[in-house]
C-alpha cells in the first residue's frame, strides 16, 4: 500500500513539474517580461515574509450615485511579525509606484498583528496605463512589480506578480462602468436651504441625497444617534454620527465644519487605517445648532462640510453631506431616544 502511494505521489509530482513553465509577455509599451506559470496560470509568490494569493481588477457595485471606482486588489498574508514598506509598481505605468507602510511588530503569540491584508491600489483615474487592456480583445496578462522592505532586513525582497483578465471579465467590467455612468446621469441637481438661509447644491437619486464617494473615501451614512454609557445605561448622549470607508492607504485627517449651523464648530479626526470608520461629533448640548431641528414639525435640511487631507498633503477632498428632516424622521428619532 505504501509503495502504491509513493508511486501515485511520484506520478502527481512529475505531472505537476511537467506543467510548470514560463511565458514571455510583450506589453503595450514594448517591454518583454517573463511570467512563471503552472498549468498555464501565473505562479503566486511565497517567500519568508509573505504569501500572495493574487491580484485582480475589481469594481464595487455601490448604492446611490457614485463616481466610477475601478481598482486593482492585491491580497496577501504576512508569514511573520515585521514592519517596513511595501512598494507596488506596474511596468505598464512607468513611474508613480504605490507605497504602503506596514507595522506588524507584535509577536504571533499575542495575536495582535495583521496576518491577512487586502489592498486596493492603482485606481483607473490615477494609473490609466494600467487599464488600457480593458478595451483590448482577448485575454490580457497584467504584470506587477512588488518590493518588500522590512526595517530589519539587510536587503529588500523583489518579485513579479501577474494577473490574467479574460475577455468575459473585461465585458463584465465594461458593463458595470456603463451602468454606473447611466446612474450618474440620472442624478438630479437640487438645492437645499440651510437654517441660516444659504442655499447649497446637492444631487438626488430617487429623492434622496447622494453620498460622496471617490478613490480615497466613501461616505455611507450621516445621522443623529444616541450614545449610551456602558457603565450607566440610563446616561444617554445625543450625537451626530458619520460612517464610511477609507479607501486610501496614506494616513489622512478628516475635518468637519458646519458654518450654517454653528460657526464655532470644528471637529478633526485622524484616519490611520484602510477600511470602515464611525465618528461621533457635535454632542448635545455643547452644539445646540445641530439639534434645533427637534423643535417644531417643519421639513428642513442640515449639512456638514467635510474635508479629507492626506498627512503628506498630496490629496485633498472637500464635499458636503446632507440630511433631510421631516416629521417621520423626527418621530423615529424620538422613539429611539425614548428606548
Amino acid at each position: 500500500m505504501r509503495f502504491k502511494n509513493r508511486v501515485l505521489l511520484s506520478l502527481l509530482l512529475a505531472v505537476t513539474l511537467g506543467q510548470a513553465g514560463e511565458r514571455v509577455i510583450t506589453l503595450n509599451n514594448g517591454k518583454q517580461l517573463t511570467a512563471k506559470t503552472i498549468f498555464g496560470s501565473p505562479v503566486h509568490e511565497k517567500n519568508e515574509f509573505l504569501t500572495v494569493y493574487g491580484v485582480r481588477p475589481i469594481f464595487e457595485n455601490l448604492e446611490g450615485w457614485r463616481k466610477t471606482h475601478l481598482n486593482w486588489r492585491l491580497e496577501f498574508s504576512f508569514k511573520k511579525a515585521c514592519s517596513g514598506m511595501l512598494i507596488v509598481d506596474n511596468p505598464m505605468q512607468d513611474g508613480n509606484p504605490f507605497h504602503i507602510a506596514f507595522e506588524n511588530d507584535r509577536s504571533m503569540e499575542e495575536g495582535n498583528w495583521v496576518t491577512y491584508v487586502r489592498l486596493d491600489l492603482l485606481a483607473m483615474d490615477e494609473a490609466p496605463l494600467c487599464w488600457e487592456w480593458l478595451n483590448e480583445p482577448g485575454d490580457s496578462w497584467i504584470p506587477f512589480h512588488l518590493v518588500v522592505q522590512p526595517k530589519y532586513a539587510e536587503k529588500p525582497t523583489e518579485f513579479m506578480e501577474w494577473s490574467i483578465v479574460t475577455e468575459a471579465e473585461k465585458a463584465q467590467l465594461r458593463g458595470s462602468i456603463e451602468k454606473l455612468k447611466r446612474r450618474e446621469e440620472a442624478g438630479i441637481p437640487c438645492e437645499a436651504v440651510m437654517p441660516d438661509g444659504r442655499k447649497l447644491p446637492y444631487r438626488a437619486l430617487k429623492g434622496r441625497p447622494v453620498r460622496f464617494a471617490d478613490n480615497e473615501l466613501q461616505i455611507d451614512n450621516l445621522s443623529p444617534a444616541v450614545r449610551v454609557d456602558k457603565q450607566n445605561k440610563n446616561a444617554k448622549t445625543l450625537v451626530w454620527v458619520l460612517q464610511g470607508r477609507h479607501r486610501g492607504t496614506r494616513e489622512s485627517v478628516l475635518k468637519l465644519t458646519a458654518p450654517w449651523l454653528d460657526k464655532a464648530f470644528s471637529h478633526t479626526v485622524k484616519i490611520r487605517s484602510h477600511g470602515p470608520f464611525t465618528f461621533a461629533f457635535a454632542a448635545a448640548p455643547e452644539h445646540p445648532g445641530f439639534w434645533r431641528w427637534q423643535e417644531g414639525d417643519a421639513e428642513q435640511w442640515l449639512a456638514v462640510q467635510a474635508e479629507l487631507t492626506s498627512v503628506d498633503s498630496q490629496t485633498t477632498h472637500a464635499f458636503n453631506e446632507f440630511v433631510h428632516i421631516d416629521p417621520a424622521f423626527r418621530k423615529e428619532f424620538q422613539e429611539l431616544v425614548a428606548k
